[in-house]
């Protein structure tokens, strides 16, 4: 049997035809287990937790607080947090 060019060039042709018809039903498949999978995942349980926020009263110290215009800054206790004169 003697294969010509177009005999050739027919067989690819139909050769694509069958090689993309199932590469579709397959990529179809594979979609549609996937979108299985996703819709068989069992939702979870949403639980909503109602907050208040929590206000403090602003308290006024007696003592007017002390400022450091420093340029260099000034010494701070540790223990107290006041400024080191």
């Amino acid at each position: 049997m003697i294969l010509t060019p177009f005999k050739i060039v027919y067989e690819l042709f139909v050769f694509g035809i069958q090689a993309a018809f199932v590469y579709g039903l397959a990529l179809i498949l594979a979609v549609a287990f996937i979108a299985y999978v996703i819709a068989s995942h069992p939702k979870e349980k949403v639980v909503y937790i109602e907050t208040q926020p929590i206000v403090e009263e602003m308290k006024i110290p007696d003592e007017p607080i002390e400022v450091c215009n420093a340029i260099a800054g000034c010494r701070v206790d540790p223990n107290t947090g006041n400024i080191i004169k």
